[in-house]
């Protein structure tokens, strides 16, 4: 046997110089490999699609602090890997950190819109392989009309009839984004898509409920108007309900009655903000967008991003939102009904008008899916749309004290997303 080979104290230098180099790689590529972590989920099958599209809806505001876009730094890894490009449509809210996610979603094209005096809106993010823009809208929710009242003039009394025919109980600025999206395969065939983020209080179910009816008349009107009432509907969004909450129940089931606990919660809701004082009587013109801004320069150079940056009526508003504000400030109706809001009955009553025959004909949480145009009869119904996949939602134990954090969500709201087999 030949002697074991020694080596010298130069090359044991080297060799020992050369093992902590490939340590040193080896912890560097372990610590890119956790942060590029993210909680995986998957996608339970229901039956086969025929003409297969996949929605998914998330609100990707998480964090007003300088942290905030560093986390969303993740979303890159998580959008390639979750977010498939192969996704035709994502509705989402809260668009300020758009820029971070497009990098991982070539061929998709973004529709934005953004409330007064808002730093952040909503987009509509679509694939524009499968799909082209046909037309978009912005909705102005408090400036909708509840009550079917169309006064004109500049009188008082004409003032008068506007406020209560919107029957607002607060100033929210929240708005709704609509897009008509024709198949590239064949533009006859298509979809309506709607997304919004309602008022957001638990407390104040009558202003929440208010928005989700006067939406739903915005987007049947438009149908109407641009003469795609056989498209089907798709409203996905920031609801800010549950399936116990009166306005979940409205949207899906309006000829159920409402359970007592439904009914106390819109009757205590009946208040008035002072809010509603400062609501113009003509809308702002807004219109949408497609293009983003580029916010490369400003991660590189570590500088705030637009996202972060609060307007004066914004941090006002946060001021204004906190809980002691929002009752402190609130006042029951006005007996002569000046406010116009409507009793419980009456509300009931609405929906079940806007919703002849049934509600949502599919809903996956945050995912509605309209019944057909009122206009349409019997024998000429929509497209039909089912659910055939769904994105299982996560295990509370996997989302620890709280989102946004490392390893799971990247925002303080998890995504939530299906597939749909629309029946062209």
């Amino acid at each position: 046997m030949p002697p074991k080979y020694i080596l010298t104290p130069e090359q044991q230098a080297i060799a020992e110089q050369r093992r902590a180099e490939r340590a040193a790689r080896k912890a560097t590529d372990a610590k890119k490999d956790e942060s590029m972590k993210f909680l995986r989920r998957e996608w339970l099958e229901l039956r086969t699609a025929h003409n297969p599209i996949k929605v998914l809806t998330w609100n990707t505001e998480n964090l007003c602090s300088p942290q905030r876009w560093h986390i969303m730094l993740n979303v890159k890894s998580f959008a390639c890997r979750y977010v498939h490009v192969g996704y035709p449509r994502f509705d989402g809210q809260e668009c300020d950190m758009l820029p971070a996610l497009l990098p991982s979603l070539p061929n998709h094209t973004p529709i934005t819109a953004a409330g007064p005096g808002k730093s952040h809106g909503l987009v509509i993010l679509y694939n524009n392989s499968i799909f082209t823009q046909l037309s978009s809208k912005v909705i102005h929710l408090d400036f909708e009309n509840l009550i079917d009242n169309h006064p004109d003039g500049n009188s008082m009394e004409t003032t008068a009839l506007m406020k209560r025919a919107r029957a607002s109980s607060r100033y929210t600025k929240n708005i709704a984004l609509l897009a008509a999206l024709s198949s590239n395969t064949n533009p006859k065939n298509g979809v309506i898509v709607a997304t919004t983020h309602l008022f957001w209080h638990p407390k104040y179910t009558y202003e929440r409920t208010r928005q989700a009816l006067v939406l739903t008349r915005a987007i049947r009107k438009w149908q109407s108007e641009d003469g795609l009432v056989h498209w089907p509907v798709l409203l996905a969004g920031d609801l800010n309900t549950q399936p116990s909450e009166a306005t979940y129940h409205l949207l899906a089931s309006p000829h159920i009655p409402l359970s007592l606990a439904q009914r106390q919660d819109l009757q205590e809701s009946l208040v008035v903000h002072n809010s509603v004082e400062k609501i113009p009587l003509i809308p702002p013109c807004s219109s949408t967008q497609t293009t983003v801004p580029d916010l490369s320069a400003s991660a590189n150079s570590g500088t705030s991003t637009p996202g972060q940056i609060k307007t004066a009526e914004e941090k006002e508003e946060d001021h204004d939102d906190k809980d002691d504000k929002i009752a402190a400030n609130c006042r029951s109706p006005m007996l002569d009904g000046s406010d116009g809001l409507p009793t419980v009955d009456r509300l009931v009553k609405l929906y079940q008008e806007e919703f002849p025959f049934q509600g949502a004909m599919s809903v996956y949480d945050y995912v509605f899916i309209l019944p057909s145009h009122p206009s349409l009869s019997l024998t000429r119904k929509q497209v039909e749309v089912d659910i055939t996949k769904v994105i299982c939602p996560p295990h509370p134990d996997q989302l620890g004290k709280g989102l946004p954090r490392k390893e799971v969500c990247a925002s303080d709201h998890v995504a939530v997303g299906c597939e749909l087999d629309i029946m062209w």
